[in-house]
């Protein structure tokens, strides 16, 4: 049985323990109990904005048989199930309650950064204020919004801003706001590059900035190096991909393939003593 939501929150889990990951790396210790908690809760919270999403965006997904076929909203009510949806939406609420329940088991912060998932979640999606269509203001929406989801794993652990690394979190979530939006459109490239110039000129600004201040600040020169030069290259294969599941499954692959270079090249200079040397 194919669960619902499941490649989404799969996603945003990951996003979660990216942070986790990064606070164990410079912290060295971790709290499973709270990060358990604390992953559940992002988990339950999301189930219910991806819910509302799909609602919202209901008109526009039926319009688009690809995105009819893969979004359980669009097609149940396409094919008028009515109980169907009564059903994901009760989960749904039952989902915000334990999520926002759970994250007070978290940190002191961790409920408030829950809240301002939901905030900018609702400002992203809400067809009333339509911010999609405005570019700067949609464009720092989802960079907060992925800032949040980023380092939640690490405010799962604490309260507190002591060696957080807060230019690594903003070059994280402003690369994603790039693939997202990629992934996202239906455009050919180079239409895609032209209607979204502004919004790519930011984030590429907003990352290069990031990147630069990274390499100094952190003692993660090679590994973010070693990074950027193959972003640069998987860059260039992604931007061949012409259907939407191609550049999502490319997309996502990359992604991953990317962080976990991250982590294992950092460890690796973390722990030997020669390379730790170069590094710094």
């Amino acid at each position: 049985m194919k669960v619902p939501y499941l490649h989404n929150i799969t996603r945003t889990a990951f996003q979660f323990l990216i942070g986790a990951l990064m606070f164990f790396f410079y912290n060295e210790k971790i709290d499973l109990i709270k990060l358990t908690i604390s992953l559940a809760s992002i988990c339950f919270l999301y189930i219910f904005i991806y819910v509302m999403n799909d609602i919202i965006d209901y008109r526009k997904d039926v319009s688009n048989k690809v995105t009819v076929k893969r979004k359980k909203i669009a097609n149940s009510l396409l094919h008028q199930k009515n109980l169907e949806i009564e059903k994901i939406v009760s989960i749904s609420y039952f989902s915000l309650f334990l999520g926002l329940l759970l994250s007070f088991f978290s940190s002191t912060i961790f409920p408030f950064l829950m809240l301002g998932l939901l905030f900018t979640n609702f400002i992203h999606s809400n067809a009333i204020i339509n911010i999609r269509n405005i570019s700067p203001i949609s464009i720092f929406n989802m960079l907060v919004m992925q800032l949040i989801k980023f380092s939640s794993g690490w405010f799962s652990q604490t309260s507190s801003f002591e060696n957080f690394p807060t230019y690594l979190f903003v070059l994280f979530s402003s690369v994603y706001v790039i693939f997202y939006k990629a992934i996202k459109s239906d455009l050919k490239w180079r239409v895609f590059l032209i209607k979204e110039k502004i919004s790519l000129i930011s984030l590429s600004i907003i990352s290069i900035f990031s990147l630069i201040l990274s390499l100094f600040l952190y003692d993660i020169i090679l590994p973010l190096l070693i990074v950027l030069v193959f972003s640069v290259i998987f860059f260039t294969v992604f931007v061949k991909l012409k259907k939407f599941e191609e550049k999502l499954k490319i997309g996502v692959a990359l992604s991953l393939l990317l962080l976990f270079m991250f982590f294992s090249s950092s460890f690796i200079f973390k722990i030997n003593p020669f390379l730790l040397r170069v590094n710094n």
